[in-house]
């Protein structure tokens, strides 16, 4: 007889067949740097919310103070706060959950995770000081596209904005701007002069910045193609192949190296 092949899953894989069928999957929490969890963080606002809104209650605000006569109400939010440690706990590897063995609640699971990522007052206040610098040095690098520059842009102002520094869009915009590297100069200069940009968002100015681009980019190939069909390219062209076909040796010796005889 065959001996039947025994499975064997994971606590995350149990978690992920378990709510599947339903709600999908808790979004999983990778890695230790900050923006991996601010943006964990918001997906797992956003998922909880859809599952059900009293739940998220809980996991923010924590249970009510329970009464004998609360408890035989309030069965469904008792049930309802395993549900949210049940959730929390599927969406972290082992190491994370060593983090928060002891935690009684939803609310004590979430505020212990802030707690470790985003620290306390003093830390939050060094980590908004280091993304400001990042923010203030921020530069075009080269050969780096404007929807690659914007993802870089978007990753510092989102986590500063995570920990409660915030900006407007008038000066993400200008940020943004003198941020080009020199080649968009000339442009930059136009957009200054045709645009209002105290009405304009950062994301209007970067889709007009990416159009701008394809058509620099477009620009760009038609000239190298005039210039390998320009009657002047063409006529050298046109001499090197005539003296070649005169006297193929040159051509032959860089080649195959073949050494030209003294007379």
């Amino acid at each position: 007889m065959k001996k039947k092949k025994q499975l064997n899953l994971s606590r995350a894989s149990i978690c992920s067949l378990s709510m599947a069928s339903e709600y999908g999957t808790p979004p999983f929490l990778n890695g230790t740097v900050y923006t991996d969890y601010m943006y964990w963080k918001i997906k797992m606002r956003v998922f909880v919310q859809a599952m059900d809104l009293d739940m998220w209650m809980l996991i923010e605000n924590g249970p009510r103070p329970q009464t004998k006569m609360a408890l035989e109400v309030d069965e469904r939010l008792i049930l309802l706060e395993k549900r949210a440690m049940h959730v929390l706990y599927c969406a972290l590897d082992d190491n994370a959950l060593a983090s928060i063995v002891g935690c009684n609640s939803a609310k004590d699971i979430w505020d212990k995770l802030e707690l470790i990522h985003e620290g306390n007052a003093r830390a939050k206040e060094m980590k908004i000081s280091m993304l400001e610098e990042d923010y203030e040095q921020f530069k075009m690098v080269p050969y780096e596209s404007i929807n690659e520059m914007f993802t870089r842009f978007l990753h510092i102002i989102n986590a500063l904005r995570s920990l409660g520094k915030t900006y407007s869009d008038a000066a993400l915009v200008s940020k943004f701007l003198r941020s080009l590297s020199n080649s968009w100069k000339p442009k930059v200069t136009r957009i200054r002069e045709t645009m209002d940009l105290s009405r304009v968002s950062i994301h209007e100015l970067v889709g007009f910045l990416m159009a701008e681009e394809m058509w620099m980019r477009r620009e760009e190939k038609e000239g190298q193609i005039n210039m390998k069909t320009s009657p002047s390219n063409r006529l050298v062209m046109t001499k090197k192949r005539t003296r070649l076909e005169h006297n193929p040796l040159p051509l032959c010796t860089a080649i195959f190296r073949i050494p030209i005889p003294r007379c």
